[in-house]
């Protein structure tokens, strides 16, 4: 929603236009940013395209600019976890290679970035965070 997007004024600072997008219709666009893009590589010459965010939605902008072979790179920091390359979560199968985010990255090709496997090796750490999460919650209420 509007309250939550962010670096709005800076963007618009340095692209020729921002096209936003919302789930709840609170500003720019109602849905999604993969409903923005489509209409915009549907109907215009794009360059190409940055995405940054959630891993499902970094994987549907790779598959909206893909039939139209628009350049399309993923930044996937937010799987990065200690910045050397040494725990191995931030791993990730680009091109059939197996790169470390932290360190080969963040910024990759989209096309080539295996995004089912990363899904599934986040999907790893879900127990992991509910726990911690009851356990902070079980520090607050106290």
């Amino acid at each position: 929603d509007a309250d939550h997007l962010i670096l709005v004024d800076e963007m618009s600072d340095v692209c020729d236009e921002v096209l936003l997008a919302t789930e709840d219709g609170s500003i720019g666009a109602t849905g999604f940013v993969t409903d923005v893009l489509r209409s915009v590589v549907d109907s215009h010459d794009v360059d190409r395209v940055l995405t940054a965010g959630p891993i499902p939605m970094m994987r549907a902008v790779a598959e909206v600019t893909r039939p139209h072979e628009v350049p399309t790179i993923a930044s996937l920091n937010p799987i990065m976890v200690d910045g050397t390359g040494m725990c191995g979560g931030c791993r990730v199968t680009v091109g059939g290679d197996t790169f470390f985010a932290c360190i080969d990255g963040p910024e990759f090709d989209a096309h080539a970035v295996d995004f089912l496997s990363l899904e599934k090796r986040n999907e790893a750490y879900q127990a992991f965070e509910a726990c911690r999460l009851r356990d902070a919650r079980e520090v607050l209420d106290a």
